[in-house]
């Protein structure tokens, strides 16, 4: 942790006592922002809130996570990693911290990368590659496809075109939409949309909501997608967030505080959570939820049904990133991504280049990375028993099929393995989920109020969707 660093006005300690105290559950981006929203809104005068933040874990973050030891001098994104979309709540801090970063990794010119869209969930595949010659190719019926192949094209026009979709109701699943389609591309709509989604079981994801937050996104939000210098990372974010809350002395943050129970008391007495690990009570005046809506009716006392019920339709599954690091790269030079279908364990690759500046002892380093949820990543799991080494050599295989490379030569050049699981993904909408729902789990009750981005009433799925819901959720109280 940071050492604390008192730039805001200070306030001893009984004048914190005597403030408004709101306990916010889950230390990630929302829980983040909802925090700040509240300490900032104060600036110049004397506060008014007392925030504590209690995590389960024992790091900050939540779904932002990284390694720095994996590539030396790099912070290699465990868990949410792109910047999609352009003049949000995210790039505006991204904007808000660039003379740090560069000031403190001396980090000329860009601090982000441009990223090709391959997947068809993100809006892809993008017509050209980026400006630095990078693209995606996809593996369909045993060959290696361009992303401007033509086979490929029924497929693309028809996501593109969801729309046009006779008779959408709430009823209706993307699965509806691919049945037309031959089986090779119902496969490629598995892997190229269902798993970048969230569920590659496609008859859970209902069409009239992935409609919805395509609209909110365009009307939102501008096109392109990028990724934070490798020397930042998404954590990059994270890290600055928390250096700014620690400069408030009305702040804390406690770790490893897994909540058990949350319970409004009502009639001005506030609200009580209890520590799952210890039995430790906190007793506060309003209380945050930012964990996902799975964990609510668990741990919050007295959940409303019509919570209770807005949470069945919200999927947040099992998420899984594969990262193999190398010391020579093998693939084609300029592949950013690739997709395969054929019902291959790895729908998606990611390929990342990190390369030793002249001050640097360390050599060039190069990785690929397998993404993998719902069912995917289930199955993984299960063909491998959890073994990171056994998820290697997986890879590996598939590696060394569909892009001709000799199994010999990657065994060779591969050089270790990281394997992150995540039990909780982010969410896509199931097949029933009404805008009503969405604008259930966004509705305080009481003293307890709720954020993270499946409450995002407009669309959810991004770090900015957790982001806007605890500022929402502090703009609420």
């Amino acid at each position: 942790m940071m050492p604390k660093s008192h730039g805001h006005p200070i306030t001893d300690e009984s004048s914190i006592s005597s403030m408004h105290h709101v306990v916010i559950v889950g230390a990630g981006m929302a829980g983040l922002m909802a925090a700040q929203e509240l300490l900032q809104g104060n600036d110049g005068n004397s506060p008014s809130f007392q925030v504590t933040i209690v995590e389960a874990c024992s790091e900050i973050g939540g779904r932002v996570k990284a390694v720095t030891d994996f590539i030396e001098g790099h912070a290699v994104d465990l868990g949410a990693e792109f910047v999609h979309g352009q003049k949000t709540l995210l790039t505006d801090l991204l904007e808000k911290y660039q003379s740090r970063w560069r000031e403190r990794h001396l980090l000329e010119p860009s601090l982000l990368e441009e990223i090709f869209i391959t997947s068809y969930a993100d809006g892809g595949p993008s017509s050209t590659p980026t400006k630095d010659g990078k693209y995606g190719m996809f593996y369909c019926n045993g060959e290696l496809m361009n992303f401007d192949d033509e086979r490929l094209f029924p497929l693309e026009r028809l996501l593109g075109t969801l729309e046009e979709f006779p008779c959408i109701t709430e009823h209706t699943s993307m699965k509806d939409v691919i049945d037309s389609l031959p089986d090779d591309l119902q496969k490629m709509a598995v892997a190229g949309y269902g798993n970048t989604a969230g569920c590659t079981r496609l008859d859970q994801i209902s069409l009239e909501m992935i409609l919805a937050f395509e609209e909110y996104w365009q009307e939102a939000e501008e096109d392109g997608d990028e990724r934070l210098h490798s020397k930042i990372g998404m954590v990059g974010i994270v890290q600055e967030l928390y250096h700014d809350l620690q400069e408030y002395p009305n702040f804390d943050v406690k770790l490893n505080w897994n909540v058990s129970e949350v319970e409004d008391l009502n009639d001005g007495g506030g609200v009580r959570l209890v520590s799952a690990m210890t039995g430790e009570v906190i007793s506060a005046d309003s209380v945050f939820v930012t964990c996902p809506p799975n964990y609510w009716s668990s741990i919050v006392k007295d959940l409303t049904n019509e919570k209770a019920v807005a949470s069945r339709y919200v999927g947040c599954e099992k998420a899984i990133k594969v990262m193999l690091k190398f010391q020579t790269k093998l693939w084609p030079a300029k592949m950013q991504s690739l997709i395969c279908a054929d019902d291959l364990p790895v729908p998606e690759l990611w390929f990342r280049d990190f390369l030793s500046s002249d001050d640097d002892d360390e050599k060039d380093s190069y990785l690929a990375v397998g993404f993998l949820t719902s069912g995917c990543a289930e199955e993984l799991l299960t063909i491998s028993k959890g073994n990171s080494d056994e998820v290697a050599k997986i890879m590996l295989r598939q590696m060394s099929m569909v892009l001709s490379i000799s199994l010999e030569d990657l065994e060779t050049a591969h050089m270790k393995t990281i394997m992150h699981v995540w039990d909780v993904g982010y969410m896509y909408p199931k097949v029933g989920l009404k805008p009503k729902h969405l604008q259930d789990l966004a509705k305080p009750h009481g003293n307890i109020y709720f954020a993270g981005e499946a409450t995002h009433t407009g669309a959810c799925c991004t770090v900015q969707a957790a982001m806007e819901t605890g500022v929402r959720a502090a703009q609420q109280l």
